[in-house]
């Protein structure tokens, strides 16, 4: 499959940015602006239907990077703005549930990968037996996240998720605040 500009340059971006973090050279919060400065600047849209992992992937970041961003913004225009804040929580929930429709898809796609699922440990109380992680074993560097209790059923139906507690891949990541 020859893959389109918008991909190759999703793919570069996405690896670039995930050495960068490994290597400490930004931290959470930094990943998620420069995340979304490249959505915003290449003024990339999702996939309208997603037909392939790399489309699910690059949507999966899409969505998931402006949840992330507007979750930001809320907080931080808490007492400046409250209103606007309250626009942006709003924003940031409807973002997460398209991730989450993003994340069954990508599931759906992979139906003949090896996928472990199981909860991880997070220093956050509400987070706490809800944040489960997803890890596409045969696809470098495909790692998800979700509460949602629709997927966790999917998962165990296809019998890859260990209901256990395990320390997340990206542990840093995850127990890093914004």
């Amino acid at each position: 499959m020859i893959k389109n500009e918008k991909m190759k340059a999703f793919e570069k971006h996405r690896e670039h940015l995930i050495d960068q973090l490994l290597a400490k050279e930004c931290d959470k919060t930094e990943f998620v602006f420069r995340n979304y400065n490249f959505f915003n600047q290449e003024g990339q849209e999702p996939y309208a239907v997603i037909n392939t992992i790399e489309e699910g992937l690059y949507n999966y970041q899409y969505y998931n990077t402006m949840a992330k961003y507007a979750r930001i913004m809320a907080k931080e225009l808490k007492y400046k703005d409250p209103f606007v804040a309250v626009d942006f929580k709003k924003n940031a929930v409807k973002l997460y549930y398209q991730k989450e429709h993003v994340t069954t898809r990508l599931i759906e796609l992979y139906d003949k990968g090896d996928m472990e699922a199981y909860f991880i440990k997070v220093s956050s109380k509400s987070l706490n037996g809800k944040l489960f992680e997803i890890v596409f074993k045969d696809l470098d560097r495909v790692i998800l996240h979700s509460m949602n209790l629709n997927i966790l059923k999917l998962l165990n139906k296809r019998k890859c998720f260990e209901n256990k507690t395990k320390k997340s891949i990206i542990d840093d990541y995850i127990n890093s605040l914004y």
